[in-house]
């Protein structure tokens, strides 16, 4: 659902106050949930699916939450993205290490500073959510998976901790720049990969973009002495408002419902000056907007997807427009796979790593040099 059209106060926390009206209509979301699981989980013995129950549950609610709040309500009940990873590190038993530069750009550490190889994740969440604690375990997973395939070189991770909105671009773009910039001087480009999900998918996209094609308003193009290890793109959400079939065609099948996308779309594109659209919407973008020149920004690029995603054909069209500039563009399509699935898979408690997760640390190795083992 969009946001509303009344102005709202923050609290000391970043997050907005509702109104009574907003708090009741978000009770009543919520109290019929216990029902709606009910039912799915009735539903999934009669059909007997093959999707794990887990799976099933989590998908339900989420579906029935993000097509259900708005922008402010659905902020109110996610919390903040310092909270979640402190959760998680609590949880993980480990110490919370969190990065503040001179401009006030923030990034929570998962592993070592000082590790081999660096990944900086954006966390997905349609510009509107913050960063989840299942995420930050996502990624722990994955540094851990590395690990192991690698057989001895360490992969880190630093979670970039954006603005969500109301903070309109370009803050996100100017945030990642900022920590790459702080980066490099301490890690070489070649032992740094870049990781978005869904919306911070799109994050990365503007950063190539203002390098690609630079303004006065935007970041200083990148300046690299060779190309970052690799780009993964993870469910990218690069059409802000989507408008491949499978919108509809998976509107039922996706946890990620087009009513949603189309809201926090809408709501992100009015922060966007017209003259910059092609920046964070690869739909505005004309014809060669990107170029050879990418290869010079990232030395490989791996897209995972769903065919059970909303956003499905619209992730294939910009895998399309990459694979024509880009020599090393992979895709993992993941028969049944909803939005993020491997992120997903993590937040519905399943016992076992994804094995798209697998197959992407496998990527992640090769994209550093090593013969996975």
């Amino acid at each position: 659902m969009s946001s509303s059209s009344t102005p709202h106060k923050y609290d000391q926390d970043g997050l907005p106050i509702l109104s009574g009206l907003e708090s009741a209509s978000l009770t009543w979301v919520i109290l019929r949930m216990p029902f709606l699981l009910l039912w799915t989980a009735l539903a999934s013995k009669l059909k007997k699916t093959s999707r794990p129950l887990n799976r099933l549950l989590f998908e339900t609610s989420s579906r029935h939450i993000l097509g259900n709040t708005t922008i402010e309500q659905l902020q109110k009940i996610s919390g903040t993205s310092i909270k979640a990873y402190r959760a998680w590190a609590k949880q993980a038993n480990k110490e919370p290490v969190i990065e503040t530069l001179d401009d006030g750009t923030r990034v929570f550490w998962v592993g070592a500073k000082d590790a081999d190889y660096v990944l900086i994740y954006c966390h997905g969440g349609g510009f509107v959510g913050p960063l989840c604690d299942f995420q930050c375990k996502f990624i722990e997973g994955l540094c851990a998976e590395f690990g192991k395939q690698s057989n001895g070189p360490i992969l880190s991770c630093a979670i970039l901790d954006y603005s969500v909105l109301p903070t309109a671009y370009p803050a996100q773009m100017t945030q990642l720049h900022s920590f790459l910039s702080a980066l490099l001087p301490r890690v070489p480009p070649n032992r740094v990969f870049l990781a978005g999900e869904s919306a911070g998918a799109n994050i990365l996209t503007q950063l190539f973009s203002a390098t690609l094609h630079p303004l006065d308003s935007l970041p200083a193009p990148l300046d690299l002495s060779v190309p970052l290890a690799g780009t993964l793109l993870i469910s990218p959400w690069c059409a802000l408002n989507p408008t491949g079939k499978s919108m509809q065609e998976n509107a039922t099948k996706d946890l990620l419902p087009p009513v949603a996308l189309n809201a926090w779309g809408t709501a992100y594109r009015r922060g966007v000056p017209a003259a910059e659209q092609a920046y964070a919407d690869v739909d505005a973008a004309p014809p060669g907007w990107y170029t050879p020149a990418l290869a010079g920004l990232t030395a490989r690029v791996l897209v995972t997807v769903g065919d059970a995603e909303t956003l499905r054909d619209d992730i294939a069209r910009l895998t399309d427009v990459l694979r024509t500039v880009h020599p090393a563009v992979a895709v993992d399509v993941q028969p049944g796979g909803v939005h993020a699935d491997m992120v997903f898979d993590v937040a519905a408690k399943s016992k076992e790593l994804s094995p798209v997760t697998v197959r992407v640390a496998t990527w992640l190795v090769e994209s550093a040099g090593i013969v996975p083992t």
